[in-house]
């Protein structure tokens, strides 16, 4: 009977050992299990990150594109061809805009400018000027619209009085208007240009770019040579005969004024 008994208690501690055991063995199952997902956890993290950092690099990417390209557009060097093309062009445009307003005001068509052929040059000094000079703050139309106010009213200024000295003559006069400098300058005309330069900074040079570049380089320098030949003989001959006359000189010339005074 104590065999039995003795049998049974050694029994007892055997399954108690065995069930200590297959405790120990779920728990360490379970820590791995444990360990196992804080792994997995933290794989799935460093991919996530890796996810995020690749689509950061792709966004700086892209910005990093966009700049360049508001760069190519707003800072843009065009070629030496193009800015003689450019300042024939926005010479005639300007020489069309005065003959048609002169048209429009008085009825009669006269040939505007000091020169005798279709174009102004001070329009095309201007628009050139505006795009070589402003080029970095094209992103800005504000400061565009007002440094080109300042430009072309000291364009405008200047070439009236040294057209003044040396013909005796003005071939604009703008006393009488509002805010007006000596009748050379004056606040309409200056917002006219300012928003002329912004037409030529945005829509007119980039257009005529892509228009010009369907010309065959060789055709664009023989158009260029011509051009610039014709009007250097125009400047030439208009030193010495300036175009002037009604309708095109704001007033006589200064020894006609004089002539006329002492006849009377």
């Amino acid at each position: 009977m104590r065999i039995q008994t003795a049998r049974n208690k050694l029994a007892c501690e055997e399954n108690n050992e065995g069930n200590v055991s297959n405790f120990g063995n779920v728990e360490n199952v379970g820590n791995n299990e444990n360990d196992g997902n804080v792994s997995n956890t933290s794989n799935a993290s460093k991919i996530g990150d890796a996810d995020y950092d690749i689509k950061i690099q792709e966004f700086e990417h892209s910005l990093h594109i966009i700049k360049a390209k508001e760069r190519q557009y707003y800072e843009k060097w065009y070629g030496f061809t193009t800015y003689v093309l450019f300042f024939f062009t926005f010479s005639v445009m300007g020489w069309l805009w005065e003959v048609g307003l002169h048209i429009v005001q008085t009825g009669d068509f006269v040939k505007r400018g000091v020169l005798y052929g279709p174009w102004l040059p001070i329009y095309g000094s201007g628009g050139v000027l505006v795009l070589l000079l402003l080029r970095k703050i094209f992103k800005n139309p504000i400061f565009t619209f007002f440094l080109t106010m300042v430009i072309s009213s000291i364009m405008e200024y200047s070439t009236s009085w040294f057209l003044e000295m040396r013909n005796g003559a003005r071939w604009w006069d703008y006393s009488g208007y509002f805010m007006n400098v000596n009748g050379r300058i004056c606040l309409q005309g200056a917002v006219v240009f300012g928003i002329g330069g912004c037409l030529v900074a945005y829509v007119i040079a980039p257009g005529l770019e892509l228009l010009y570049k369907k010309i065959n380089i060789n055709i664009k320098i023989a158009i260029c040579v011509v051009l610039v030949s014709l009007i250097l003989t125009d400047q030439i001959y208009s030193l010495k005969y300036p175009n002037m006359g009604k309708g095109v000189t704001a007033t006589k010339k200064i020894e006609t004024i004089k002539i006329e005074a002492q006849t009377e």
